[in-house]
């Protein structure tokens, strides 16, 4: 056992701390949209992720927003999204991000693309601007990274199963009713067998696509059916119970690409020139939140911490109530906090000692009735719980 366990540590920590993990973020940003209500005074912060979704926070028109990531290829994806939206049009800019290829993407880098770049996202890009090509192995830019992966081999297995019709037909069906068939009789069949359910529940194949192992067995351990039916539950609810016309989320895993009716808000052209005006109004960070907190000085008005809550409190519980005590001190009355969870009710948060007297909780008021009616709408549903929370400054 001990040894499994170091060899599902050793593949997670190659997941994420030598490859750009994510080429999409997977939390739905109309859910965080809707429980921030961005003014133009907010000062915003997100882990940066695959960019997506600190660009459409933008189009709320908040004072300023900060990303930041520990793993500086994801921030080198997001300037590289920035250097995008500066200088060049809208077509090209769609289709190469939206598409993830271009086929003249070394000109457009070299003479366009690069010099709008920091140093440390030059230097990633200059080796990997071929991300964006097409050869007969790789199909561009979201087959790439350690989330690629996961798509290129579904892309596969849906070719070798010639899923492909049905595919197409469950995302163009006109009604709930309609898709749900769909799904049901001619594609749960074939993702929900024996060996994929087999899959699922082994925690190595987990860590290899960027499940810590505290996630994985939160959800093992609380879930009825543990992680291979709350997949299982998840994906049948998504394609059941909301409409797939906009899911971007997973048209981009089953297809490889998006579409103009079917793409975040950032990729829309009909917002282009609104994030033309206010790019210069994002900064990608390389740091630790911790890090990020002592260097600078503003107050955060709007805060999202995706679910990396999971992981520090089961490794480093002390640094996580470091995160906590920088975070409550850089707040207001105004200010929000999100968060989601792999586990079905996070417990460990308000006990978190701030002080000697003072707990998390005693600083935190939370909006359950709204976090849960959104977690009900969320396009992603992979998550077990999502949060929202007020502060109390100290």
């Amino acid at each position: 056992m001990q040894i499994q366990s170091w060899m599902r540590q050793q593949i997670f920590h190659w997941v994420h701390g030598n490859n750009l993990v994510y080429n999409q973020c997977w939390e739905d940003p109309r859910l965080d949209r809707m429980a921030f209500k961005i003014k133009p005074s907010d000062n915003v912060l997100v882990i940066t992720s695959a960019g997506c979704n600190a660009l459409e926070y933008l189009l709320d028109s908040p004072n300023h927003v900060d990303a930041v990531d520990m793993n500086p290829r994801q921030n080198a994806l997001l300037e590289l999204k920035k250097a995008g939206i500066k200088s060049l049009d809208y077509e090209d800019f769609f289709t190469l991000f939206a598409m993830g290829m271009h086929p003249g993407i070394e000109r457009i880098y070299r003479k366009t693309l690069r010099a709008e770049l920091p140093e440390f996202a030059q230097a990633y890009w200059d080796r990997h601007i071929d991300f964006f090509k097409t050869n007969s192995f790789h199909k561009g830019f979201y087959y790439r990274g350690s989330s690629g992966l996961v798509a290129r081999l579904m892309g596969s297995y849906i070719s070798l199963k010639g899923l492909l019709p049905s595919i197409d037909k469950v995302f163009s069906a006109k009604t709930l009713q309609e898709q749900a068939l769909i799904y049901f009789s001619e594609l749960k069949p074939y993702f929900w067998n024996d060996t994929l359910r087999w899959a699922t529940r082994r925690g190595a194949l987990m860590s290899a696509l960027g499940v810590p192992r505290s996630q994985f067995l939160q959800i093992e351990n609380s879930y009825i059916g543990g992680m291979a039916k709350f997949i299982e539950d998840c994906l049948d609810f998504v394609f059941s119970k909301l409409s797939l016309h906009d899911n971007y989320f997973y048209h981009l895993y089953l297809f490889g690409y998006y579409t103009q009716d079917c793409c975040p808000e950032y990729l829309k052209e009909k917002n282009f020139n609104t994030l033309k005006d206010r790019v210069e109004g994002l900064s990608t960070h390389n740091s630790s939140l911790i890090e990020f907190f002592k260097k600078d000085h503003k107050k955060l008005h709007k805060v999202t911490l995706l679910d990396h809550m999971d992981w520090l409190y089961q490794n480093h519980r002390q640094l996580l109530e470091e995160q906590w005590k920088h975070l409550i001190a850089k707040a207001d009355e105004t200010s929000k906090i999100l968060w989601r969870s792999a586990s079905l009710n996070v417990d460990f948060i308000d006990p978190l000692a701030l002080s000697t007297n003072k707990t998390l909780g005693d600083y935190l008021h939370y909006d359950h009735e709204l976090a849960k009616s959104l977690h009900k709408k969320d396009r992603v549903h992979t998550y077990g719980s999502f949060y929202i929370a007020g502060v109390q400054p100290s």
